[in-house]
């Protein structure tokens, strides 16, 4: 088995989320990355 078939051995997924979910982990991480850089 060589590295590349055992990295890349399933095919890619495609992106298959609704524009609210997208909405609602886009907000979650922004918050996530403001927090953190005043935190630290």
């Amino acid at each position: 088995m060589s590295i590349k078939t055992f990295i890349f051995s399933q095919p890619d997924k495609p992106i298959v989320k609704e524009k609210k979910e997208i909405d609602q982990t886009y907000k979650k991480f922004r918050f996530e990355i403001i927090a953190s850089v005043f935190i630290s």
